[in-house]
């Protein structure tokens, strides 16, 4: 692995210093794909598009997502042959060895070869592989559940006719209302003069503190990833660079693991305290981490987290909404993010769908 990488290197420099002399199948190489040929063959091979750019192209016009097969869609947004999980940990592994202005040329090589509408095209087919699964699942629980069938499949269809809405041009007009705000702020305001330096995000609670070690490893890897799907979303940079979270430790009132009742009378105790909590930081919903979820995330490609609603209690005989969800970071970027923007209402209805 470690032969190739440095065979890649030159490319990488190439792409950095010089995109415009990037070919197509030098590309395909910094992005792990097959060459132009090849990945062209297998997409005429197994959809109706002559070629990948034709099938991007159909995907991008309004409403060409909808239409895509399943494959059509994983080819979109995973590649014709997707990299396995276990080479691309070991590319980054070998990636963090490099010294930072290695690491600094390999990330604006990738920025400069990244094709805009290819990312758009994969971000709608991320979106619609979601709403489809949801939608299958919605009708499985449908034909198992005891209420009434034709109140569940009214239900199903009229999510699935609010998912498949067209999809915008602007990838920002996907993303939620918060984010949003921010975006336009951003246009028009100069940076230094947000509130809190245009800091935002949510808080993130320690409720594991037997490795410090994997804890700190754990920090850099959400970091990481989340400023990756923000940058794959297309949110503007000043809205990159102002996300945080904001993790808060506390072994004697937070350690014990996932606890409902624990962690939101905690969290209601110091979300109005600016000195712990940035006021750009959201006060309606906090992360934690556990142990479980620490020790499967820390090298995870997708790491994991629990979103929690600040405001729900425990499930009890009478109220089945636990208020906390288990979701990978690329779900909290696509799907959770927005749903905060939406009165508080995608925790809960993502339960009444899996439970309901």
């Amino acid at each position: 692995m470690e032969e190739a990488f440095e065979k890649m290197l030159p490319i990488f420099r190439k792409a950095a210093n010089s995109p415009e002399q990037i070919s197509r199948e030098e590309k395909n190489v910094l992005q792990y794909r097959l060459s132009p040929e090849k990945e062209d063959a297998a997409v005429k091979a197994r959809t109706s598009s002559e070629s990948f750019e034709d099938l991007v192209r159909r995907c991008l016009v309004d409403g060409g997502v909808s239409t895509l097969t399943d494959d059509e869609l994983k080819i979109l947004s995973q590649g014709v042959q997707p990299l396995l999980l276990s080479t691309a940990d070991a590319m980054i592994e070998i990636q963090e060895k490099q010294t930072a202005e290695v690491q600094t040329m390999i990330e604006q090589a990738y920025e400069n070869v990244t094709d805009p509408d290819e990312k758009k095209a994969s971000l709608a087919a991320t979106d619609e592989i979601t709403r489809r699964a949801e939608v299958a699942r919605a009708e499985r629980l449908a034909q198992r559940a005891s209420q009434p069938r034709r109140t569940l499949e009214q239900s199903t269809r009229a999510r699935a006719a609010a998912r498949n809405a067209p999809y915008p041009n602007s990838a920002i007009k996907r993303a939620s209302e918060a984010i949003q705000r921010f975006a336009l702020k951003s246009q028009t305001t100069e940076s230094q003069t947000f509130p809190d330096d245009g800091i935002w995000g949510f808080a993130c609670l320690r409720t594991s503190y037997d490795d410090d070690a994997t804890w700190d490893s754990f920090k850099q890897r959400l970091d990481s990833k989340v400023q990756h799907e923000l940058q794959r979303h297309l949110v503007p940079e000043a809205m990159q660079k102002g996300f945080r979270f904001v993790y808060l430790e506390n072994e004697t009132l937070l350690s014990g693991g996932l606890d409902q009742t624990r962690l939101t009378r905690f969290f209601e105790n110091i979300k109005n305290d600016d000195a712990t909590l940035p006021r750009g930081i959201d006060r309606n919903f906090f992360v934690s981490v556990d142990d479980t979820v620490l020790r499967a995330s820390v090298n995870a490609v997708d790491p994991l987290i629990i979103l929690h609603d600040a405001d729900a209690g425990p499930a009890t005989a009478t109220q089945q909404f636990p208020g906390y969800s288990g979701v990978t970071m690329i779900q909290f970027i696509t799907l959770s993010i927005p749903g905060i923007g939406r009165n508080r209402n995608h925790l809960k209805s993502l339960h009444s769908l899996m439970y309901g």
